[in-house]
């Protein structure tokens, strides 16, 4: 729905605009267009049958919008393989429009990550539950850290310094990336160049759907000024001797429903902290 709107609101301010049904696994943005049956679809691309991109674009009801359809069913397509991928991402260069939207489908697969990070404009969705927010912020982790390797590949001693402080295990990070950028600045001052830049260039967007209650969005922010608030007052606390006196964490805890610091079985790293927050 929201690629559909954008498409439709791009092409009736005058811009000429293609939708391309990227979820491969469940394509079904036709439908939003009132496209029962599209005549092509990206199975006619990936069966050779038509030759590129351009020969499966589809005229919609709405002036200026097109559309290249997704092929929902094909079970050759939920996987494409690398060389359809590549080729696929050619041809979308060579199409001709003011705006191009790629509607993706859920998950992090690296054909998602890669669609994602050649977009210009990355816009993630969000809902308000925790388990939207845990889920796009390690989608998000997974882009970044796929552009990180991509990038400083040839860069051997970088490599191994991912390898020793594990930078791509899917538990938390023992490093922030202002620390992890500090290494390698250690390491080779162009690999940190191109660190800096890639961390200055992923600006991804989100939006935040199904949203009932303004609440909803202050709820959010105000976890996230309380997380930069005890990030700051880390740098100082836990002091060693407070930490073997903290409550053991488990799901006997008040705070266990919203607690985003959950480690069952650990020391607490943040119910120290409250009287130190209260008295600010």
């Amino acid at each position: 729905m929201l690629s559909s709107s954008l498409g439709i609101a791009l092409a009736s301010a005058g811009e000429e605009v293609i939708l391309v049904d990227a979820d491969f696994g469940g394509a079904n943005l036709h439908t939003c267009l009132g496209m029962l049956e599209p005549r092509f679809t990206l199975f006619d691309y990936y069966t050779l049958q038509k030759e590129s991109l351009s020969d499966i674009l589809l005229p919609t009801p709405v002036k200026n919008l097109r559309l290249i359809s997704g092929a929902c069913g094909a079970l050759g397509l939920v996987n494409p393989t690398h060389e359809q991928k590549q080729l696929f991402i050619q041809d979308l260069k060579k199409l001709h429009a003011d705006k191009i939207l790629l509607d993706l489908g859920a998950g992090s697969s690296i054909d998602i990550i890669d669609l994602f990070l050649l977009a210009d404009e990355k816009i993630l969705v969000v809902t308000p539950q925790p388990t939207s927010l845990y889920e796009a912020f390690g989608f998000l982790k997974v882009c970044l850290l796929h552009q990180l390797n991509s990038a400083l590949k040839d860069f051997p001693a970088v490599m191994e310094l991912f390898v020793k402080e594990k930078i791509n295990h899917p538990e938390k990070m023992p490093l922030t990336l202002a620390e992890l950028m500090s290494k390698v600045a250690q390491i080779d001052s162009e690999a940190s160049g191109i660190f800096e830049r890639i961390l200055h260039t992923f600006r991804p967007k989100l939006i935040l759907n199904m949203v009932q209650h303004k609440d909803d969005i202050k709820e959010m922010f105000e976890k996230r000024r309380w997380q930069k608030q005890i990030r700051n007052h880390s740098k100082e606390y836990p002091k060693p001797e407070v930490l073997k006196n903290a409550p053991i964490c488990s799901i006997n805890c008040f705070y266990w429903d919203d607690c985003e610091y959950q480690e069952g079985g650990l020391p607490c790293r943040v119910r120290h902290l409250e009287p130190v927050l209260r008295s600010k």
